[in-house]
C-alpha cells in the first residue's frame, strides 16, 4: 500500500536521488523555487535559474514501506527516512496530513519554515482556513512576530507557519 515517508538527503546529493525517483516514477513532494543565479552565465534565451529548497534537505516520497526499508539499507549514508523512535521503521504520514502540508507549501512566498516540529505548535485552537489562498489548510494558530499564523506540521517532521491570516477565515474545528 502507498505512504507518504519523509526523509533527509545529504551532502548535495538531492539532485541526483530526485532524478532517481523520477526515473522509477515515484511521486515525490519538495518545497522548492527558482531564484536567478548569478555565477551561471547565460545562453542563447535561457535565464540562469537555480533551484533552491526552502525546507532545506527534506523530501517526501510517495511509495511502499518495503520499498522505503531496501532504499535506507541500500543508500543509508546520504538517505535518512524519518523513522520511529528507537526502531528503523519508516513513519508513514497520512494523506490528509500531507494534502494539508502541500496546500500550505504551493504558496512558499507566504510561509515561514520553523524547522523540526515541536509541541508548542500543537498547543491553543485547532482551525481550519475557509477563505483565501490556504483554504483548507487545517493547524493551530499561533502569534509569530505580532501576526495571527497558521501552524501546519508533519507531525514529529517539520512545522511552517503561513503569513497573517485574518480571523474571519478561521473555523474553529
Amino acid at each position: 500500500m502507498l505512504h507518504w515517508y519523509a526523509a533527509r538527503i545529504l551532502f548535495n546529493k538531492f539532485a541526483y536521488y530526485r532524478q532517481m525517483f523520477d526515473s522509477l516514477n515515484i511521486e515525490t513532494f519538495v518545497v522548492s523555487r527558482k531564484v536567478y543565479d548569478e555565477e551561471t552565465v547565460p545562453t542563447d534565451n535561457d535565464v540562469p535559474y537555480k533551484e533552491v529548497f526552502t525546507l532545506g534537505s527534506l523530501i517526501f516520497i510517495r511509495t511502499e514501506e518495503e520499498f522505503m526499508q531496501a532504499f535506507r539499507r541500500e543508500h543509508g549514508k546520504y538517505f535518512w527516512p524519518y523513522c520511529q523512535p528507537d526502531r528503523v521503521t519508516p513513519v508513514p504520514i497520512p494523506d490528509k496530513e500531507m494534502e494539508i502540508f502541500q496546500i500550505v507549501c504551493r504558496n512558499q512566498d507566504q510561509i515561514i519554515d520553523l524547522g523540526e516540529d515541536k509541541l508548542e505548535y500543537h498547543l491553543g485552537d485547532r482551525v481550519r482556513v475557509t477563505h483565501g489562498i490556504f483554504k483548507g489548510a487545517e493547524g493551530h494558530i499561533k502569534k509569530i512576530k505580532g501576526d495571527r499564523r497558521l501552524i501546519v506540521t508533519v507531525n514529529g517532521i517539520s512545522a511552517i507557519a503561513t503569513t497573517f491570516i485574518p480571523f474571519a477565515w478561521l473555523e474553529k474545528i
